[in-house]
């Protein structure tokens, strides 16, 4: 057992009392050393105490990574490149899908064009406005009334007669353009109340119809 540093310097002062000279110094530096020493050793029992109780980090108590060697994970990372490529071709066929649809519309409303030039008159889709903009000026300078059997359109010329037919109801009127529109490109027309009314689209929102120039 080692001693403890008061025992140690209660020595060094009895030996220093005691001797004399050379002999006194020695016995000092022996002494010392043997602190020194001493005092080294409980630092290093204090570091080993204090490692002893920390407990081990949960990498340690692991152990080293270990390489997987699955064979399954290797299969799909390389089928990783497949399933891009397969969705960049779906996405390749949808668009031609879209498009074909398109060009599908375009030879329709183009053979509508055909049978109406024959007929006389164009056929196309129209709406009809009213209660939000009664009173407000169109593009032909003129007051919107909602109860007038007036038009917005896009080609005809302002202040021009047209006959309007739905082809839902076969019911017509003459009406008078005074407006531009519609905004929406599906419609061709757009319709006043009062003429929605009377020709029996107003409850549909909207139905097609045939305009003709009326001379």
């Amino acid at each position: 057992m080692l001693p403890t540093i008061p025992e140690f310097a209660d020595a060094a002062r009895r030996t220093v009392v005691a001797g004399s000279g050379s002999q006194s110094l020695i016995l000092v530096e022996m002494l010392g050393r043997k602190l020194r020493r001493a005092l080294a050793g409980m630092i290093a029992v204090l570091i080993f105490s204090t490692l002893a109780m920390s407990p081990l980090p949960a990498a340690a108590r692991r152990g080293p990574a270990r390489h997987s060697t699955n064979r399954r994970s290797a299969t799909v990372a390389k089928r990783k490149p497949l399933r891009r490529v397969s969705a960049r071709k779906k996405s390749v066929s949808s668009s031609r899908r879209v498009s074909r649809a398109a060009s599908h519309r375009r030879r329709l409303r183009a053979a509508l064009r055909r049978r109406s030039a024959g007929t006389g008159g164009s056929i196309t889709h129209a709406t009809w406005y009213g209660p939000g903009f009664h009173g407000k000026r169109t593009a032909s300078g003129e007051r919107f009334s909602r109860h007038g059997f007036t038009l917005a359109s896009r080609h005809l010329p302002l202040g021009s007669r047209v006959r309007v037919t739905s082809l839902h109801s076969g019911k017509s009127a003459i009406a008078r353009v005074n407006d531009r529109g519609p905004v929406s490109r599906r419609s061709g027309a757009d319709l006043s109340e009062a003429l929605a009314r009377h020709l029996g689209i107003i409850h549909r929102g909207g139905g097609r119809v045939r305009i003709q120039v009326v001379k």
